[in-house]
Order: C-alpha cells, then structure tokens, then sequence
C-alpha cells in the first residue's frame, strides 16, 4: 500500500533497459500477428494502468501505439509533437489520434478514475475466477500466455469497485468473479 501515492506507473517506457540492444514500442513487434495482437490489448494495457494501485502515467499512452523498434534508442524516442524522426516511419507531424478507440475509452477510463477515489487510493484485491461457477482460483500463465480475464476489486471508505479486463486479443471470455461469498458473471471480449 505504500506505493500507492508514491510510484508512478507505467509500461514499455522509452527506456526499456530490459530488451539490451534491441528496443521495440509495445505496438511493434517481430510480426505483424504480434502487432495486431498488442493493438487489440492496447486499451486493455493503459485500462489495467489506470485502475490499478500507483500514480498513472497517462502522459506516457499516446507513445503506446508508436511502431519504433531497432538496435538503438533512437527507434523508441521518436517526436510526439512533430519532429524529423517520427512513429510509422514519417516526420513533421504528432501522433494523437483523437478519433481512436483507445484514445476515446481512455479517456472515459481516467475521467471515471478522477471521479471515484476507490481508483486513486483504495486498497486493491485480486479476485479469483471460475468457468463453471463452482471451482475458483486466480488466474494462470499456461504455454507462455495467460488468456483468461483478470478480475481485481479497489475499496476505499465505502466505495467498492470491481475492475475486469480480457488478456485474450482473440476471444470472447466469460467468467465468474468471487467476492467475498459474492458471486458476479462477467462477460468480455
């Protein structure tokens, strides 16, 4: 809990000490599966930031959906305001697209995080889940991947909130959430 007001949160900075020489932007990648697969969970990603213990690094989404990717840092500190290295291979221009989906859903996600201080500040439980209503338990990484719904509660004075979100990019999910001898169905996709 001490964290919680004192670290800032983030993912994929432009740093990105632990990839050595090759640096790659979360919507880059060694295939275009892959690429496609990280901008299906993009939104999922900056929600999970959003809702979760830690100062939000909002300011740092726009950069998500860059492409940089190479043998130097230089590929992953392109101009977000224009410049002459720029995202998708292009120069002179910003890249905050307003009409996008994820720029659209985040900003609903951080307005409704402003509103309730259970997303700010309250406490956060993971919740455990189950297929069939009956056996529980927390999520899993199977073969490499976790495919399944993430489900984790925040509780602040008398506020209870219940977050959610898919790690599948390529299918429908339907889950049950334990919370303390409740029981709720989620659905997700």
């Amino acid at each position: 809990m001490w964290f919680r007001n004192k670290v800032v949160t983030l993912f994929d900075d432009h740093d990105q000490v632990r990839k050595s020489d090759q640096k790659a932007r979360f919507c880059a990648g060694p295939s275009s599966v892959i690429r496609e697969q990280n901008r299906r969970l993009l939104l999922n990603v900056l929600a999970l930031n959003a809702a979760t213990l830690g100062i939000h690094a909002s300011t740092t989404a726009a950069s998500k959906v860059f492409d940089g990717e190479g043998g130097s840092d230089r590929y992953v500190r392109e101009a977000m305001f224009g410049g002459e290295f720029g995202a998708f291979r292009s120069c002179g221009r910003h890249f905050f697209d307003e009409d996008s989906l994820a720029y659209q859903e985040l900003s609903k996600i951080l307005k409704l995080r402003k509103q309730k201080i259970a997303l700010r500040r309250g406490r956060q439980y993971l919740r455990m889940i189950s297929g069939d209503g009956q056996n529980f338990g927390y999520p899993v990484v199977m073969g490499g991947r976790m495919l399944s719904i993430v489900a984790w509660s925040r509780h602040f004075d008398d506020q209870h909130l219940l977050a959610a979100l898919s790690t599948d990019p390529d299918g429908r999910r339907e889950t049950w959430v334990d919370l303390d001898a409740r029981v709720y169905a989620l659905e997700g996709g």
